[in-house]
């Protein structure tokens, strides 16, 4: 089966066909774009203030988030990060150098730990923060902490 044409010219002969009105309202300049054309149409919808927020959220760091709940008043528990990152959720250089030095001459690779701590061993995340100084997740930081507790 074809995959469906959903292209702005798709849009647009429907906006021509089902909506004259808004397509000359496009073509008169009314519209600043054929997307906001496409939304007055009911084709397109916008995310709503909620939906912006949360997806602001999930993207945000732990020292952001914690900086936005401060200016906002909200009061929370004070939770504190796991010993291995820092504030803004990276791993700290002598958590980074334990686990490449665990990993290299050992069957741990950052696969196999994630597997020992019941993450997907897929999941490139711990690989990242070891050898690229991505951010890590808190919860699977937390994990790891324990796992490293147990290795020595």
């Amino acid at each position: 089966m074809a995959k469906k044409d959903r292209s702005n010219a798709y849009f647009m002969k429907r906006l021509q066909k089902e909506f004259p009105n808004i397509y000359d309202d496009y073509n008169a300049g009314k519209y600043s774009s054929q997307r906001q054309a496409f939304i007055a149409a009911g084709y397109v919808t916008e995310p709503d203030r909620l939906q912006a927020l949360r997806k602001a959220w999930r993207w945000a760091s732990f020292s952001e988030r914690a900086k936005f709940l401060a200016e906002i008043g909200a009061v929370t528990p004070t939770a504190t990060l796991p010993s291995i990152i820092d504030a803004e959720d990276r791993l700290l250089p002598e958590a980074r150098t334990k686990l490449i030095r665990l990993g290299y001459g050992t069957k741990f690779r950052s696969g196999h730990i994630m597997k020992q701590i019941g993450g997907d061993p897929l999941n490139a995340s711990l690989g990242g923060a070891m050898h690229n100084n991505s951010i890590i997740d808190r919860d699977l930081a937390a994990k790891i902490t324990v796992w490293l507790n147990k290795q020595e």
